[in-house]
């Protein structure tokens, strides 16, 4: 079964069924929790707002940092065709964005795509989600998948930076 999106309507096949608002009625939180950030992140950089506001720190949590090789992937490609300038991976520092990963991300691609200087650690340790973890700050530094300078300033540099500590 194939479905292809279009706006106020799913298609299967030669069907057309009106269920966008009782589908997102009931859907899981994952296209209005988590979509729904990675959408304003994609749009305020083609709106260029940061640009306009350039003190203000914007942040990205509780949505992992998987997300954001293709958001800025999608963001260039649309950007380039507008004939606009393209930070490559400078685009979040820039921009003065960050965005919160978890353990489970892969840290490598997101940095190679992102740099290292706008990533912090996101753990959520107030109530159980899907990006609480308990031992995120041990584990990062731990698990050897990055190199310990990233470490640093995930778990440091940035977030003091984010924040303003």
């Amino acid at each position: 079964m194939g479905v292809q999106h279009t706006p106020g309507r799913v298609s299967y096949g030669r069907t057309l069924i009106y269920i966008m608002w009782d589908l997102l009625a009931r859907e899981s939180g994952f296209s209005q929790f988590k979509l729904s950030i990675v959408g304003i992140f994609h749009d305020l950089l083609m709106k260029g707002i940061p640009e306009k506001f350039p003190d203000v720190r914007w942040g990205f949590v509780e949505v992992s940092s998987q997300w954001v090789p293709y958001a800025l992937n999608d963001a260039q490609l649309r950007l380039t065709k507008q004939g606009k300038r393209w930070l490559g991976v400078d685009t979040l520092k820039e921009n003065n964005m960050f965005v919160a990963c978890q353990t489970t991300d892969d840290l490598d691609y997101v940095l190679e795509h992102a740099g290292e200087g706008n990533i912090m650690l996101g753990t959520d340790y107030g109530h159980n989600d899907t990006s609480s973890e308990l031992l995120a700050l041990q584990r990062l530094r731990e698990d050897g998948k990055i190199n310990p300078e990233a470490v640093d300033k995930i778990l440091g540099d940035n977030p003091q930076r984010f924040y303003a500590l």
